[in-house]
């Protein structure tokens, strides 16, 4: 956990009035272990936890569209204090999280931007980016707020599709005009190279947010890619070399560059990227399929598998990871190489499946 969230942490506590085992949000108190709730709390309430979402792990991002979304209404804000309360006792929320949004529905300010600092850093994860380095600023409060929703919206899109939810985010993105963080700016160029807006565009706000950040590899490697789509490959890896050199720990620009490599003809170039990307993050499945399909079209057959294995593993409905590692056993004579292949037709791939 980061230091910061200790430091909330330790700093908040259950009111002198309360026994050590209950602790307070809101109006609503909440005991540890979580077997009673105040009864202070209506029936509306309880229903309304039901419908946000018993079961299911409740992400930073969420928790910011309900805090920014918080009405006047004191039965809204009750029944959202009721909901941290059930989350943190049914195990959804940690201690920490908790804590933290105690202070933040007391008005802390800086708990507020604490909960949206998490909610960018969860963001930044889904999408294998690295943060800015010490020094370079993050968003405001209310910046990072569009932010974290643009990049929620572009979740599971790739460079090109321009799926509906990427126009939205690009459109939420756009209508901001005081935006002044680096975030900010790496994320409009995410947004434009999904939304298929063409490299100048794409390179615009690159721009942008390396002026506000130059030691930070994110804004060049969205450069890079919208430089793949122009199929200009000599400066999109120039763009790749770039950011690697200035996020040495940036494994999704490692893997790119390799995918670079590979399509500038480049198999040991590509080999060696692509291993940077697995030493600095093993759980890259993407890195491992790429590094199989190279190792199997340069007939290192058997350590292809390997890594197509581990790849389907990591990324279990990827299609074309299944039919490549089926296709690798084939060559072995392995057994396991029908079962292989009938996987990757069942999620789609244009393979036989063996009777």
């Amino acid at each position: 956990m980061s230091g910061w969230l200790w430091v909330l942490a330790a700093s908040a506590r259950p009111p002198d009035a309360l026994p050590s085992r209950y602790v307070q949000i809101g109006s609503v108190t909440c005991r540890e272990p979580m077997d009673e709730v105040s009864r202070s709390v209506d029936a509306a309430a309880q229903a309304q936890y039901l419908h946000l979402g018993l079961g299911a792990k409740v992400s930073y991002a969420q928790q910011v569209q309900r805090l920014d979304g918080l009405s006047a209404d004191q039965k809204v804000r009750e029944r959202l204090e009721f909901k941290i309360c059930m989350d943190y006792g049914n195990g959804l929320l940690t201690k920490e999280e908790y804590t933290l949004w105690s202070l933040v529905l007391q008005g802390d300010p800086d708990a507020r931007a604490s909960l949206h600092r998490l909610a960018l850093g969860e963001q930044r994860t889904a999408a294998h980016e690295v943060p800015p380095p010490t020094g370079c600023a993050e968003p405001a409060v209310e910046e990072s707020a569009v932010v974290v929703r643009a990049a929620e919206l572009l979740a599971g899109g790739s460079s090109g599709a321009a799926r509906p939810a990427d126009l939205e985010a690009l459109a939420l993105l756009e209508a901001r005009t005081d935006a002044r963080s680096a975030p900010f700016w790496a994320t409009l160029a995410r947004a434009r190279l999904y939304a298929a807006k063409g490299p100048e565009a794409v390179a615009a706000a690159a721009d942008r947010a390396l002026a506000a950040c130059p030691s930070w590899g994110v804004p060049d490697s969205y450069r890079a890619g919208a430089l793949v789509l122009a199929n200009r490959l000599g400066p999109a890896r120039d763009a790749l070399l770039a950011a690697t050199a200035k996020s040495p720990d940036y494994a999704f620009a490692w893997y790119n560059l390799g995918a670079v490599e590979l399509a500038g003809g480049d198999a040991g170039a590509a080999l060696t990227a692509l291993d940077r990307a697995i030493a600095r993050d093993p759980s890259l499945g993407e890195a491992h399929w790429l590094k199989g399909r190279v190792l199997v079209a340069t007939g290192r057959v058997a350590e292809g598998a390997v890594s197509l294995e581990r790849a389907t593993a990591l990324l279990p409905d990827h299609a074309e990871a299944w039919a490549q590692l089926g296709a690798a056993w084939q060559q072995q004579g392995d057994a396991r190489a029908a079962r292989a292949l009938c996987r990757a037709k069942e999620l789609g791939a244009a393979v036989p499946c063996p009777g």
